[in-house]
């Protein structure tokens, strides 16, 4: 079906021209603010005229748009896509280049009952192509075989496996994982409340009366509880909007990520393109046994490709682990752990104890005497001693045959994965200063990310690292 040329479905000329007219309103909306306000001084049959003409122009655009956008993929594979009204452009994509196959539905676009496909390469961030209007049979069609599939696409096929996220779990996903914002939010809202609250309540005696003998309990729940819900609800309906019905399915070697509310996305990625894999897990999601995991592929640029990670929220951690056996198959065996020199605590404790605790000083001791700050020094010394103890013991490496595993984190925990043969290059840094104590910080660049572990002892880690530069020189 898809190997002769062919059009978007028929309801895509409604959705071209729909395209064009928010195309053209982000372009000229300057000048229809302008025309706006000198409404007053331009005759009302001009404007009526130039309106009908505008919006004749955009159908005629999106007409044209729609017919003479034509798609097939040859008996190789190659996707051949023509576009363009004044000037046309043919693109070809070889399927080695395809990363992945995303399958969109936007709010206009399910009433239509229409789907959007967008194909990635890794050659840019920016779509090679994207097709506004398919019928679901199509899309599919579109996504099996350019990722040479030869049975049905993983969300319909009957073996595949499925991992499914309740709205539950995001319930609590976005109380957990949105905690210590709401808590910064609702103190700074309060700090706010009560500047401005305690310049009128000292003007006014009857009100100090008041709050005195009545309004204490009011006051309490109106300054505390309330923001608390206020933040936690648009919290839960951010998350449940972009989120909702996050369905993961697993066959053959192929992974699909959809959700979303009103904006489904459909995101198809194979095992092959996977680089890096991130687990992350604060406080009190590790308690309630909840993780979240991100999926970085193949990108030239992964710190401007956001498109470029999945982000999956809220799965069970006993999800989160069959996801990465079947990632990385089964090979998360761990030989060996390397903790991180004691130098990388003493440093730590330099920059971010001693360092500011003195400036801190210098500067007090030229407004105040030290006196009035000292039990807030002495706070600040130990909080910070002890995160940084915390931290240092979390900070490892964990090397297998098949995998590596950087460990990270006090209050939000991380485990960072990547597989020896994803390894594109290798950098080492070693200040002058770090020669003597037998440290090094290494950068293990992929295709999807870095791995970088600082302060690790130079005799532990040279073997690995002339087996891992092997690799590299081997593929």
């Amino acid at each position: 079906m898809l190997n002769s040329p062919q059009r978007q479905s028929s309801i895509g000329v409604i959705i071209e021209i729909i395209y064009a007219g928010q195309k053209t309103l982000r372009q000229f909306w300057p000048l229809l603010i302008l025309a706006f306000v000198k409404i007053k001084n331009v005759n009302l049959g001009i404007l009526i005229t130039a309106i009908i003409l505008l919006v004749a122009l955009i159908v005629i655009y999106g007409f044209l748009y729609y017919r003479n956008f034509l798609f097939c993929v040859e008996d190789d594979g190659s996707f051949i896509l023509k576009r363009g009204v004044f000037s046309k452009k043919k693109v070809s994509i070889l399927p080695e280049k395809i990363q992945q196959v995303n399958i969109n539905q936007s709010f206009i676009q399910r009433i239509l009952n229409v789907y959007e496909v967008e194909i990635e390469t890794a050659g840019g961030i920016e779509k090679e192509v994207k097709i506004n209007a398919v019928s679901h049979n199509v899309a599919m069609e579109i996504k099996t075989i350019l990722l040479e599939k030869k049975v049905e696409s993983t969300a319909e096929t009957e073996q595949a496996s499925f991992i499914k996220v309740s709205v539950q779990q995001l319930l609590i996903y976005a109380l957990s994982s949105g905690f210590f914002k709401s808590l910064w939010i609702v103190i700074i809202f309060l700090l706010a409340l009560y500047t401005n609250a305690k310049n009128i309540i000292d003007k006014d005696d009857q009100l100090i009366d008041f709050l005195i003998n009545k309004g204490k309990n009011h006051i309490l729940i109106s300054a505390v509880i309330i923001p608390f819900i206020a933040v936690f609800i648009f919290n839960f309906l951010r998350v449940l909007i972009v989120y909702f019905d996050y369905t993961i399915a697993i066959a053959n070697k192929a992974y699909s990520f959809s959700y979303g509310l009103f904006n489904r996305k459909d995101t198809v990625t194979t095992k092959s393109k996977i680089q890096l894999v991130i687990i992350s897990q604060n406080i009190i999601q590790k308690k309630i046994n909840l993780c979240k995991m991100y999926i970085r592929q193949f990108s030239s640029n992964y710190l401007k490709d956001t498109k470029a990670t999945i982000h999956v929220p809220a799965m069970t951690s006993q999800n989160g682990q069959f996801l990465l056996q079947d990632f990385f198959n089964h090979g998360l065996n761990i030989d060996a752990i390397l903790n991180a020199s004691k130098y990388r605590f003493s440093s730590n404790i330099i920059k971010y104890v001693i360092v500011p605790t003195l400036v801190f000083i210098f500067i007090n001791q030229l407004v105040y005497p030290i006196n009035y700050f000292a039990a807030l020094i002495i706070i600040y010394i130990i909080s910070v001693t002890a995160i940084l103890l915390f931290d240092y013991k979390n900070y490892k490496l964990g090397i297998g045959e098949n995998i590596i595993v950087k460990y990270a984190g006090v209050f939000n925990e991380t485990r960072t994965f990547i597989q020896p043969k994803a390894i594109q290059a290798i950098s080492v840094k070693q200040y002058f200063w770090h020669r003597q104590a037998g440290v090094l910080h290494i950068y293990l660049h992929t295709a999807g990310g870095d791995l970088i572990f600082k302060f690790v002892k130079q005799n532990e880690i040279l073997p690995y690292l002339n087996y891992w530069l092997y690799l590299v020189e081997k593929e």
